[in-house]
């Protein structure tokens, strides 16, 4: 079934004239259109972005940042699988409390055609903003989003969704996260084209690597232990922990036997010297012979560890080179057409 495009288009656009003076916001659209794509958001994009953000608000101590949603659309879905930050420019007043003006063409190229070479089934579906605001979209947001729309529209036909990550939201509970997702759509909004956002649900999605990631860093925050390998080694460290108080002790006792302070009980001492006979003998030419045969071999181990790791560097190193040789070899001339 065909529709006409000029009448849906018109029709959307008078509703939205009509909900925009009845008092909605500036930048959404009107609560009775739905969006016409689905999202399904992997948890590496959350956790990138968590990483972004806490590090600019370290280092910089500002808690604005943004960067570009890599992905990828069958039909009507749209699964966002990665991301990349970038770089932006803040007002020169006072950058720790400014909003971002505009953004770095040349960075965002560069870091697309690095990740293009990484991930080439992937392509840009949208950008993040992470910082406290309300539910609706802002002027920054709006103004941002058109720069966005410029840089990326080439690359993909897809109008770029945009995520919003609030890390001060009250309102996240255990089954909610922090994260507003928006399509954005052109309307005609008194009689000129304007971006309006409208809120998109989103699921999660997640693959086996991100499933251990994500079981191994919810396990480090909420301090029930790490994984199977760092449990293991708090047992082994408490067994230590305890040895080393017990042979305290004993070692107090005989001290204080041998000068005088507590009677010697033979029971006791009996008990130590067959422990002691238990123990191997630390000393002797065979003894020696044995520790220093071990020690070379662990040493012998990590040197072939090292040349392993050298030579695996030197072949890459004159793959590239061989690559840039064929490369300089087919290379056409400047004044060929």
């Amino acid at each position: 079934m065909e529709v006409d495009a000029s009448t849906t288009s018109g029709t959307a656009a008078a509703s939205a004239s009509d909900s925009l003076s009845a008092g909605s916001p500036g930048h959404m659209a009107p609560q009775g259109v739905q969006p016409s794509v689905n999202a399904a958001l992997h948890p590496l994009v959350l956790l990138t972005i968590s990483d972004h953000w806490t590090r600019c608000r370290l280092q910089f101590g500002h808690n604005r940042v943004l960067g570009a949603l890599l992905g990828k659309q069958e039909g009507r879905l749209v699964e966002i699988c990665n991301c990349f930050e970038l770089a932006p420019y803040f007002s020169p007043a006072n950058p720790q409390t400014a909003d971002i003006d505009t953004i770095d063409a040349g960075f965002f190229q560069t870091r697309l055609a690095q990740y293009r070479e990484v991930y080439p089934s992937l392509t840009v579906v949208g950008w993040y903003y992470c910082c406290d605001l309300p539910e609706e979209v802002t002027d920054t947001e709006a103004a941002l989003h058109k720069q966005v729309c410029d840089l990326v529209m080439s690359d993909s036909p897809l109008m770029p969704v945009l995520l919003r990550l609030l890390p001060s939201s009250a309102a996240t509970t255990a089954e909610s996260l922090p994260v507003r997702l928006f399509e954005s759509v052109l309307e005609l909004v008194n009689g000129s084209p304007k971006c309006l956002f409208i809120p998109l649900p989103y699921s999660l999605a997640t693959e086996e690597a991100e499933r251990i990631g994500v079981d191994h860093v919810s396990r480090d925050m909420s301090g029930s232990g790490g994984t199977k390998v760092a449990e293991a080694l708090a047992v082994q460290r408490s067994a230590v922990r305890a040895l080393y108080s017990r042979l305290g002790l004993l070692l107090s006792y005989l001290r204080d036997v041998s000068a005088g302070r507590l009677p010697p009980c033979h029971a006791i001492l009996r008990d130590l010297r067959r422990l002691a006979d238990q123990l191997p003998v630390c000393g002797g030419e065979d003894f020696y012979r044995s520790f220093y045969r071990q020690c070379n071999d662990v040493q012998l181990t990590a040197l072939l560890g090292t040349l392993i790791q050298a030579t695996n560097t030197v072949h890459q190193l004159i793959g590239r080179t061989a690559l840039l040789q064929d490369r300089r070899r087919r290379r056409v001339p400047s004044g060929y057409n």
